[in-house]
């Protein structure tokens, strides 16, 4: 197996060790498979320590995220911005909606994210740009448990209860904070909440693969030859893909993930190994203020069964709105604008205006076949848009827009 240097691991574990423990070595590899993550290199480290009061060895297994090794991923990930704004997530954003939530005596647990342990942005502790020496560690979720779910088949319907109840949490906790402390969220939290990509440099890729979408989902459903022509209106919206898109005044304003399909998605299950109890969300490189909506139509589109999505996807929704609302009672917030009705047409005007758009390019990702995804060094552009034959894509591809249509959202 294939292993990685890392430069001067040992100051930044300095930072995290205790006093009577020395870093003694390291052994750093892959964690995820080709095709599982592009926008930074994952990798499982395991520290080797001396423990100098029990005279003992011992060994700190963590996960270092570190920036892409392929110029075309740092520029497309805009890694000198989405680099830092992950570090920002778990640095400071989450202390401030945990002190939050303690000030209004809210029990249940913030714990939806990794621990994180330390970063930096270069081996020069003056440095503001970001090079190939940043670094950040957290915890090493697969110690605890946690699993990820195969790409290809989704999460079942107790999986994605959960993980829109902890989606709920994740919106709730820091639009409660808006709500209530307009100017505090604004000035503690909004300078984080800047959009990371740059829509213009991904605008040719997502047209060109939409168009194709379209055509093969025509060609596999014959009920969506007839939609083609009111599905291509929307690639002139699909430029707010990356935006913030609402006010710091809007209802529905609050942080949003914005990638979260089901690779940044954890679960811890049961002993039984049926039933999810526990969830954590990952990868926060592009995370804005956004229109909450998007997270819950980027799921539901991307990331459940076939079958959950087709027979379960109006429960679903009211299970988060319900979660949602339960979260703003607590802190005694107006729930009035979050009424279903209300609701579903915020997830209208959201589909219309990114979702749609943006889950049905990201399928292109999500299913290529194991063995079709290069090494990350090799890729390329052209990568990104290689058709996909599988079935479940294209029924997949056919479910939202058959579903979109239903729902006259176009």
């Amino acid at each position: 197996m294939k292993t990685y240097k890392i430069n001067d691991l040992e100051t930044i574990a300095r930072t995290f060790l205790k006093p009577c423990q020395k870093f003694k070595n390291y052994e750093a590899v892959s964690l995820t498979s080709n095709g599982e993550n592009y926008g930074s290199l994952v990798l499982d480290v395991k520290i080797f320590i001396e423990n100098e009061e029990t005279c003992k060895d011992e060994v700190l297994n963590v996960v270092a995220k570190m920036l892409p090794p392929n110029e075309f991923l740092k520029e497309a990930f805009n890694v000198n911005i989405t680099f830092k704004k992950e570090v920002h997530m778990y640095s400071t954003i989450m202390n401030e909606l945990k002190l939050f939530a303690k000030e209004h005596d809210y029990k249940e647990s913030l714990e939806f994210l990794a621990e994180y342990f330390g970063s930096r942005v270069s081996l020069n502790p003056n440095a503001v740009d970001v090079n190939d020496d940043a670094i950040i560690i957290l915890e090493n979720l697969k110690l605890s448990e946690f699993v990820s779910v195969s790409r290809f088949s989704g999460f079942d319907l107790e999986a994605s209860k959960l993980i829109l109840k902890t989606l709920a949490q994740f919106h709730g906790i820091p639009l409660s904070l808006k709500l209530l402390y307009p100017d505090r969220f604004e000035n503690k939290l909004m300078k984080y909440l800047e959009p990371g990509m740059d829509f213009e440099k991904e605008r040719e890729y997502i047209d060109c693969l939409f168009r194709r979408q379209l055509d093969i989902a025509a060609e596999f459903d014959k009920r969506c030859e007839k939609l083609i022509s009111r599905f291509l209106k929307l690639l002139n919206d699909a430029e707010g893909m990356f935006d913030k898109n609402c006010s710091l005044g809007d209802s529905y304003g609050t942080i949003c993930h914005i990638d979260l399909w089901i690779n940044n998605i954890m679960l811890k299950y049961d002993k039984d190994k049926m039933t999810p109890k526990k969830c954590k969300f990952v990868d926060f490189q592009i995370y804005c203020y956004g229109n909450l909506t998007r997270d819950v139509v980027f799921f539901l589109f991307t990331s459940t069964h076939i079958s959950v999505l087709r027979e379960h996807f109006d429960e679903l929704v009211e299970i988060y709105r319900n979660q949602l609302c339960n979260i703003l009672q607590h802190f005694n917030c107006d729930t009035k604008p979050y009424r279903s009705e209300g609701f579903r047409e915020q997830m209208k005007i959201i589909a219309k205006a990114t979702e749609i758009v943006h889950a049905s390019t990201m399928l292109n990702v999500i299913h290529a076949e194991k063995g079709e995804v290069k090494d990350m060094e090799e890729i390329e552009p052209d990568d990104f848009l290689q058709e996909r034959h599988s079935e479940i894509y294209k029924q997949r591809l056919a479910a939202i827009f058959n579903i979109c249509s239903d729902k006259q959202w176009v």
